[in-house]
């Protein structure tokens, strides 16, 4: 059991994003925080909701629903786009939420999406949301998931997260990590196709700098829509949250 808090003031600071954004039943539940000392070493607790999986562990380990990006027709893959359409939704209600209490998530990624059950939602991982009016330009997140205002250090708002949004849905789709190529034909192994952060930047403002939509299987033209309008260079173009359901 977590012992009294070390430090309350640390605590407090840490948990007052995840304090404010308790009320939708798709943010992930927190039930408390803790410092503890073990072997000389302090360190925070987090005691949060118990989820079965991340959408990371299903996507790209499990890989189970099979992915819409393999069969031919979407009529071939009801269970998967079923699967598809249930995590966009849920994912889509917890971000419009947070985006109306004026918090951006900034790290936004498959394994920062936990699931219950079998496919309903919980965002998770508010240790790098910050509330909109207070974020600088400070360059926070995973590069990969990045919209291109946050790699060159400008300031950005909720539009970043739906940037991220269009490359969670890419994923779902593929079940392969955007920017990538297969090692071999039919591989559930990838290469990236963008080694650095300075090549990543000049990637990601290029119109042509996004992933491959091209390939085989390709997705409905509305999901298409709505992955390219998420990746937008251009943030102003970008949907809001409840747009991208």
């Amino acid at each position: 059991m977590p012992t009294s808090f070390y430090n309350k003031k640390t605590a407090a600071i840490f948990g007052k994003p995840l304090r404010k954004l308790q009320k939708h039943p798709n943010v992930m539940k927190l039930y408390g925080l803790s410092f503890k000392q073990d072997a000389g070493t302090k360190f925070l607790q987090i005691i949060m909701e118990h989820c079965e999986d991340s959408l990371y562990n299903i996507v790209m380990v499990k890989r189970k629903p099979t992915a819409c990006g393999s069969f031919q027709t979407l009529k071939d893959c009801k269970k998967s786009w079923t699967f598809v359409l249930n995590i966009m939704e849920g994912l889509c209600l917890a971000l419009d939420y947070i985006h109306n209490k004026g918090f951006v998530h900034r790290d936004l990624k498959l394994s920062n999406v936990m699931v219950k059950g079998e496919c309903s939602v919980r965002l998770a991982d508010f240790g790098l949301s910050k509330k909109e009016a207070n974020i600088t330009g400070t360059l926070t997140g995973t590069p990969l998931y990045m919209a291109p205002e946050v790699l060159m250090g400008h300031l950005y708002g909720t539009e970043a997260d739906i940037y991220s949004l269009g490359m969670i849905i890419y994923e779902l789709w593929y079940y392969r990590p955007v920017f990538s190529v297969p090692l071999q034909a039919d591989s559930t192994k990838f290469e990236f196709t963008v080694k650095t952060i300075d090549e990543l930047k000049e990637y990601k403002t290029l119109r042509e700098g996004k992933p491959n939509l091209d390939i085989a299987h390709k997705p409905p033209l509305k999901l298409k829509y709505i992955m390219q309008d998420c990746w937008n260079e251009h943030k102003e173009v970008r949907p809001s949250a409840t747009k991208s359901v």
